[in-house]
C-alpha cells in the first residue's frame, strides 16, 4: 500500500488541476465562445475558489495535527553554581587565597612569576598531606578555565564539583558597608559586585582588581 501523503496534493492531483484551470481560463478568453452559457465563463472562477477551500482545508488538518501533539520537555540538573551555591575565597597572604570547603580547601595563589605566576590547588585542612596542584597559568582567567576542566580526572567524585559554583573573591580595604568583590560565575565570565548591584567586566579588569583589593574604579567601563 503506497504511503499516505500528510501534506498537499500528490503531483497527478495537482497537475489537473492545474490544467482544468488552464483550460477553463482558455476558454473564458476565446471571442468565438461568449455565446456560450454563463455557466462556462464562470468556470475560472468556480475552479479557484475550489482550490481555495483545498487549501483552507488543508492548513486546517495540519493545524488540528499540530494542536494534537503532545510533548514534554525536561531539562538537566541545573550546575551547581546555578543553583546559587558560592566558594567564597578569603585572602591567606600577599597575592593568596584561599577558599574552605569542608576538610578541604582551594587555594590560590599568584607568584609574579614571568611565565606562569597564577597557581591553584587542592590541600587538606589539617595539613595531613601535601596540597595536589590543579593548574598553572599566564592569567587568571586561564587557570580557572583549566582547573574546571581539569578536576573531575584528578579527585574523587566528591571533590570533582568544587570549581563548578560561582567563586567570590571579596575586595579589601573599601568603606564599611560597600560590599564590593569579584565574582567568576560558574557560566563563564565575571562581575563586579557593588553596593548597587553588579555589572560586567573583563577578565582583565577583574584580574588587576583581585591584585590590587582596595583599588575599584569609580567610571563605568
Amino acid at each position: 500500500m503506497p504511503q499516505q501523503r500528510q501534506y498537499g496534493f500528490s503531483l497527478l492531483t495537482s497537475t489537473a488541476l492545474l490544467g482544468i484551470t488552464g483550460a477553463a481560463t482558455v476558454l473564458g478568453a476565446m471571442p468565438e465562445l461568449t455565446t456560450l452559457p454563463d455557466l462556462v465563463g464562470a468556470a475560472p472562477l468556480a475552479l479557484l475558489g475550489a482550490a481555495v477551500w483545498l487549501r483552507r482545508r488543508r492548513e486546517h488538518r495540519i493545524a488540528a495535527r499540530l494542536r494534537n501533539l503532545r510533548l514534554t520537555v525536561t531539562l538537566p540538573m541545573p550546575p551547581a553554581g546555578m543553583r546559587g551555591d558560592t566558594l567564597v575565597f578569603q585572602p591567606a597572604g600577599h597575592r593568596a587565597w584561599c577558599a574552605p570547603c569542608g576538610a578541604w580547601q582551594i587555594e590560590m595563589e599568584r607568584d609574579g612569576g614571568p611565565d606562569l605566576p597564577w597557581h591553584l590547588s587542592l590541600a587538606r585542612r589539617d595539613g595531613t598531606m601535601d596540597p595536589l596542584p590543579l593548574a598553572h597559568a599566564a592569567s587568571l582567567d586561564a587557570m580557572l578555565t583549566l582547573a574546571r576542566r581539569l578536576l573531575p580526572g584528578m579527585v574523587p567524585p566528591p571533590l570533582a564539583g568544587l570549581l563548578d559554583g560561582d567563586l567570590s573573591f571579596p575586595l579589601l580595604g573599601l568603606p564599611d558597608g560597600a560590599g564590593r568583590g569579584i565574582m567568576a560565575l560558574a557560566e563563564g565570565g565575571y562581575a563586579l559586585q557593588a553596593a548597587e548591584g553588579c555589572r560586567a567586566i573583563a577578565p582583565e579588569l577583574a584580574e588587576i582588581l583581585l591584585c590590587r583589593g582596595n583599588t575599584v574604579p569609580a567610571t563605568p567601563f
